[in-house]
Parts: C-alpha cells; structure tokens; sequence
C-alpha cells in the first residue's frame, strides 16, 4: 500500500496483453509492461524468493495482491508461450517457466474463519499461488506456508505466538 500500487489493469494494458491479433497486427510478441511496472518486474526477476504476506479475505487474496499478479506476472515476464518460443520446452502446464530464478515462496496469510470452515469454503488465494504462479518458479522451489485462523476471536497470546513462529520460521528456516 505504501507504493501507492495501482492494482487496476488499464484498457491500454488489456488490448496489449494478448500480442499481435488480427486487428492490432503490429503488437510485440509480449505486452510491454507499463511504465509503473518496472521496478516491480525488475525485483522480480532477480529476487530468489517471494514472499506475500497478506490478510485473507473472503477466502481469497485481497484485491491490490491480485492486482498484482494480473500486472506484474505477464506474458514475457512470469511465462514464455510455446506457440512463441518453440525452443523452449513447456512444463506439464502448458507454459514456460519465466521466473525460475525464484526458489523459495513463502506464504503468511491471516484467517478471520476457523480452520474446518476455511477447508470447506476453499482456500482459494493459497489454491491459486500455488496452482497458476508455483510452475511458473524454479522446478525446484520450496514452500513455507503459515495461516493464522480464527483471527477475530483470537488472542493476544495466540496472535504473539503466530508472529514468534513466522519470525523464527524465516530466521531458521527460509
């Protein structure tokens, strides 16, 4: 939030997102990330791990996270297309991997429902991190997930006790 994140795909962005169609012929292969972009790209390309931390909302990532995604892991950047590049050798996805400098991804995340609620609804944030981005990593990359559930009836105690293993966890672990 701190960035001042514009997490809203513009119009401009949506048209070039595909590449070159029948009525825009002379589109790159790739979208060109928009200017904002840049520095986030940037980090990503050369970072060795990604870790989100974010509150879970309605069983999913708040809506600046997905924006996030939506902008920043495009085309040319997260993935390469076969179709494109056929050089390249897809993974059992369909896609080339473009982030495989990535190797370790690290997921803290906050529940305001219970564990056995969130199991039934659906963990969809986590679902999707880990379905459609993980593949797009380093074949080898690692995960740390840690969920804090029932946060609107938890304690102080046990919220201390969340953040104490989070801290311990990247400080021995990660």
């Amino acid at each position: 939030y701190d960035t001042r994140f514009e997490p809203r795909v513009s119009k401009d962005e949506r048209g070039r997102y595909l590449g070159p169609t029948k009525d825009s012929p002379n589109l790159p292969r790739y979208p060109t990330p928009s200017a904002d972009l840049t520095k986030p790209i940037s980090e990503l390309k050369k970072c060795n791990a990604l870790v989100l931390v974010y509150p879970t909302w309605w069983f999913n990532v708040p809506a600046i996270l997905k924006g996030f995604f939506d902008r920043c892991f495009l085309p040319g950047v997260a993935f390469k297309l076969p179709h494109v590049e056929p050089d390249l050798k897809p993974t059992s996805s369909g896609l080339c991997p473009g982030l495989t400098n990535i190797k370790r991804l690290g997921i803290v995340t906050t529940f305001g429902a219970s564990r056995p609620i969130t199991f039934l609804a659906g963990d969809n944030g986590t679902n999707m991190i880990c379905r459609a981005f993980l593949p797009l990593f380093s074949p080898d990359c690692t995960i740390l997930w840690q969920g804090l559930f029932s946060l609107d009836t938890s304690t102080q105690d046990s919220r201390a006790n969340f953040l104490d293993n989070v801290y311990k966890s990247y400080r021995d672990v990660f």
